[in-house]
């Protein structure tokens, strides 16, 4: 069955006109803007054919059920698209529409999903962008509604998207409006030099020690606990959960206590012995608890989803129960090291690592590595979240980095300026056979000092700084400095929605034609914008 999607635009009541606030007047036209921008690229359309063929895609694993329910998977919108004619419902096809614009500007104004449902129901500006209330009572999607839609597709389609806009602002997209530079900037922008950094994604944990780990084991499954035994679904206790969380928090003071104190070694594994002993009895108690509740839940006022996802949060602590006791055992009683990609560094987030910065204000972060290639004025190229630790040097993640960014350019990349963690023999041959210049900073002092000699790299490698920065502004302005998402696939979307929403931002601050006034020279607009 063939679908053709026809994007209706909405009628939008005009803006109220504000006078005197200048910061809302510069906000309001950086908004307008962008929308130019998503309307001229078609992205409504695209985003809402990505959504139907996902949705497709996802129904046709399993022909046998026409009622399935699409809420089994991440990206899936909350209900069929289709009606009973097999025609698709406009409420969907809205719903779709919202969703991108307000995964835009959630990251755009680093809002949390409670701040931007306020803000559509408050703010007239935000309700115009995300087409949300445009006549008559204002209906804003609810914190939730706005939490599914960050995973209404998944990264990839996003990236998708992200290439589109790129290519087009660039004039190298197949669309024969492209070629016109259908986004009126004033010049098209410059694919021909390319900068690549990395850093770490910070996870949202805290610092990881052993004993905090049992801490938040046993706190994770006593609240479990503490919500069954609400149900009136109870087995029996020698006293209630919160009293074990407060022998575990007692046994935690005690144990950063212990250095303090003569013998502090012997002291240690003491504690951590009673702990141990303290952590068996609370997995018992929640293991007999969560039995109960997968058996008796239609007695309760939970529905079946609230129970499972009650007995998912068990079952996922309780099944690394035993790895962080003998971890804890290895590394305190033992007093034997464990390698790094098999410790457990949080019991709440699985794939993280140990990323080593070696930085004065971060010797050892927790999180995962990420790659930002940005062109001259500062739209990101090209993106990547590694799941596995990866090193700077690494000849593998260099090729991939490589190949994209060729794909994304469609050939018209010519040089790639790095720093000098990535340079290597093996590095640079994949520039070589890629025929692009080579603008790894060498680790030699030697060669660097004969490399800049060449007034063209030496302002290429003064530019890369305006990288580092970049990666600050992405991380603090985007993400909100400490990504809060859980998950690597979540977390690998947010990303992506951030590069999307920071792309458009700098896209829609670039100096257009018509700013370009009769008989002044365009570098005067350029300098001024």
């Amino acid at each position: 069955m063939t679908i053709i999607l026809a994007d209706q635009l909405n009628f939008r009541p005009p803006l109220p006109e504000v006078y005197g606030c200048k910061d809302y007047r510069e906000q309001r036209e950086l908004v307008i803007r962008i929308d130019e921008l998503l309307v001229t690229n078609d992205t409504d359309l695209k985003f809402q054919k990505i959504c139907l063929e996902q949705y497709d895609a996802w129904l046709g694993q399993d022909e046998t059920n026409s009622d399935a329910d699409p809420e089994r998977d991440s990206w899936s919108p909350n209900y069929n698209p289709y009606t009973g004619s097999g025609k698709l419902k406009q409420s969907w096809l809205n719903h779709c529409k919202v969703a991108l614009r307000a995964n835009i500007y959630r990251y755009l104004s680093d809002s949390s999903n409670r701040e931007l449902s306020v803000k559509l129901a408050d703010s007239a500006l935000v309700r115009w962008f995300c087409q949300v209330g445009d006549f008559g009572p204002v209906k804003p999607p609810s914190k939730s509604t706005v939490n599914r839609y960050e995973s209404w597709i998944d990264s990839e389609s996003i990236h998708q998207i992200i290439t589109g806009i790129v290519q087009q602002a660039a004039g190298i997209d197949d669309d024969a409006a492209a070629e016109a530079n259908a986004f009126e900037l004033l010049e098209a922008i410059s694919l021909i030099d390319a900068w690549l950094d990395g850093t770490c994604l910070k996870a949202n944990i805290h610092f990881p020690v052993d004993w905090v780990l049992f801490r938040d084991i046993c706190r994770t499954l006593m609240k479990a606990t503490v919500l069954i035994r609400k149900q009136g679904l109870k087995n029996r206790m020698p006293q209630e959960p919160e009293m074990f969380l407060r022998e575990m928090n007692k046994l935690v003071i005690k144990m950063t206590q212990c250095r303090r104190k003569k013998g502090a070694k012997k002291l240690r594994k003491a504690v951590i012995r009673e702990m141990t002993k303290l952590e068996n009895k609370v997995t018992e108690h929640a293991r007999k608890h969560r039995d109960i509740l997968e058996k008796r839940w239609m007695e309760t006022d939970l529905s079946k989803a609230e129970a499972g996802q009650i007995i998912q949060r068990i079952d996922g602590v309780l099944e690394q129960v035993p790895a962080a006791i003998e971890q804890a055992r290895e590394r305190i009683i033992g007093e034997r090291s464990v390698a790094a990609t098999d410790k457990i560094l949080s019991i709440y987030e699985k794939e993280i690592n140990i990323q080593v910065r070696g930085k004065a204000d971060a010797e050892v972060e927790f999180g995962n590595s990420l790659r930002l290639t940005e062109q001259f004025d500062g739209i990101i190229i090209d993106f990547k979240l590694y799941k596995d630790p990866v090193t700077d040097n690494a000849a593998a993640p260099f090729l991939g980095n490589v190949e994209k960014l060729n794909e994304i350019t469609k050939g018209n990349i010519e040089n790639l300026y790095t720093d000098r963690g990535m340079d290597s023999e093996a590095n640079v041959s994949i520039l070589k056979e890629f025929g692009i210049g080579n603008g790894i900073c060498p680790k030699s002092p030697e060669k660097l000092k004969e490399k800049m000699a060449d007034l063209d790299y030496a302002n290429a490698q003064r530019r890369r700084g305006s990288t580092e920065g970049r990666i600050g502004i992405f991380k603090n302005r985007f993400l909100g400095g400490l990504l809060k998402t859980k998950g690597f696939q979540n977390r690998k979307r947010s990303v992506a929605w951030a590069v999307l929403a920071h792309n458009l931002w700098v896209i829609a601050r670039l100096p257009r034609k018509e700013d370009v006034q009769e008989g002044e020279p365009p570098n005067v607009v350029a300098e001024a914008a």
